[in-house]
């Protein structure tokens, strides 16, 4: 408690540091305790990621990819279907993107991940490219070209 070349202690220096360290300890465990209660509130939020495997296809969030589309409220909410060709951790997965999408990582979070029922054969990706010519038809149509 006294500096080693310093063998002049007062007691009420002695009193400080040992009230000093009685304190520290005091704090210490109470921010422990708060972390604790912190943890159970947390917890009751907290799902446990999806069991993604390799081989399965997935629908991909399109919030978070930019797109030409002039407005983001008609763009589709998920693409896909894509297949998960690597699980890179318990809440990561690389997805086999087609071609044109060759500028985005294929790496994704889980979260932006949506499992493809076994029944549901829609292909989103297909669906808003077949959609963009049917508009373009019916423009044609309305235009009589």
């Amino acid at each position: 408690m006294v500096h080693p070349e310093c063998d002049i202690a007062s007691a009420q220096t002695c009193n400080f540091v040992v009230n000093l360290d009685e304190q520290h300890q005091f704090l210490h465990d109470e921010i422990i305790q708060a972390q604790s209660c912190y943890k159970i509130q947390a917890d009751k939020h907290w799902n446990p990621a999806p069991p993604f495997k390799v081989g399965k296809k997935v629908f991909l969030s399109s919030k978070h990819i930019k797109t030409t589309h002039p407005t983001a409220k008609f763009v589709e909410k998920f693409l896909g279907p894509f297949k998960i060709i690597a699980q890179l951790g318990s809440h990561s997965s690389t997805l086999k993107l087609p071609s044109d999408l060759h500028a985005i990582h294929p790496v994704f979070h889980v979260s932006q991940l949506e499992p493809v029922e076994e029944n549901n054969t829609l292909n989103l990706y297909s669906i808003s490219l077949t959609h963009t010519c049917t508009n373009l038809n019916k423009c044609e149509r309305e235009q009589g070209i």
